[in-house]
């Protein structure tokens, strides 16, 4: 835990990126788990009815929430490798300058 609390210096000017990363994690995790709904409306109402008019929407849709799905995912990972790589990029400065120092 303590090797932990030296890295705050580090991730602290990187609170914004942190923050939009967690935002997106609560959408990311909602879409998750909305295909369920999707197929239960597709098995109760479309199969159970036949009605073959909305037989369309549901592929369009099933790959809308897969879209969005592929949107919110990848910003949410972007957004944690930039914060994961300029810490790293910092500690190996403060390393190197370090290490020139001795």
């Amino acid at each position: 835990m303590k090797a932990l609390l030296k890295l705050i210096p580090y991730i602290r000017p990187h609170a914004r990126w942190i923050f939009a990363s967690f935002l997106l994690a609560i959408p990311l995790a909602a879409l998750r788990f909305s295909p369920a709904p999707f197929i239960k409306y597709l098995i109760d109402d479309l199969l159970a009815t036949r009605d073959t008019s909305k037989l369309l929407l549901f592929p369009a849709l099933f790959i809308a929430l897969f879209a969005v799905n592929f949107v919110v995912r990848f910003l949410h990972f972007y957004m944690i490798r930039v914060v994961v790589a300029r810490v790293n990029q910092s500690l190996k400065n403060d390393l190197f300058r370090h290490l020139m120092g001795l």
